[in-house]
C-alpha cells in the first residue's frame, strides 16, 4: 500500500491535480466519442462504441456514455434476439448498429458526455444494503417482543442478501 497523503496543503494540492485529470479525461472522454460517432457514421463499424465503453475506467459514468451514444448516434442496445441470433454477448458488445437512426454530431458535440445522465446526489441515492440491515433488525426487535410476523420464514433468506464484510 502506498503512503498516506498527509498535510492540508498536501491533500488540497492533490485535490486539485486530480480535479484537473478528471477535467481533462472528461474532454478526451467526448473528443473520443465524437470520433467513435463519425466512424460509425462513416464505415457503419459500430465495434469502436464498445472498445470505448468496454474501456471506460472504473467509477466512471458509463451508463451516462451509454446514453449519450444511442441518444446521438447509430446505436442501440444489444437485446435478447441479437445474443441468439449473431452469437453476441451483452457485456462484450452493448450496443448494435441502427441504421433506421441519425447521427447527430452537432448534437452530441453541443451536450458532454457526462450530462446525459445526471449523477443523483448521495442522499437520492436508495442503499440496499443498509435498509436490508435495518429491516432485518426491525423483524428480530419485533420477534424478541412476541410480535407475530407474516412471512417470517422468509428472514433467512434476506439475511443471506446482506453481504458479508
Amino acid at each position: 500500500m502506498k503512503a498516506f497523503i498527509t498535510g492540508t496543503t498536501t491533500i488540497k494540492a492533490a485535490i486539485s491535480m486530480m480535479q484537473t485529470a478528471g477535467r481533462d479525461l472528461d474532454a478526451d472522454i467526448q473528443f473520443l466519442g465524437l470520433s467513435v460517432l463519425n466512424h460509425i457514421e462513416l464505415h457503419g463499424d459500430y465495434s469502436m462504441a464498445n472498445c470505448m465503453f468496454s474501456a471506460m475506467p472504473n467509477g466512471s459514468r458509463r451508463n451516462s456514455l451509454a446514453a449519450w451514444f444511442i441518444k446521438y448516434g447509430k446505436l442501440r442496445l444489444t437485446n435478447d434476439e441479437d445474443v441468439k441470433k449473431r452469437f453476441v454477448n451483452k457485456k462484450d458488445s452493448p450496443f448494435q448498429f441502427d441504421k433506421t437512426k441519425a447521427t447527430n454530431l452537432e448534437g452530441a458535440g453541443n451536450e458532454q458526455w457526462f450530462d446525459c445522465l445526471k449523477e443523483k446526489a448521495p442522499d437520492e441515492v436508495l442503499d440496499v444494503t443498509s435498509n436490508l440491515q435495518r429491516l432485518i433488525k426491525r423483524i428480530e426487535a419485533a420477534m424478541a417482543k412476541g410480535i407475530k410476523i407474516e412471512g417470517a420464514e422468509a428472514l433467512p433468506a434476506l439475511r443471506a442478501l446482506v453481504p458479508q464484510k
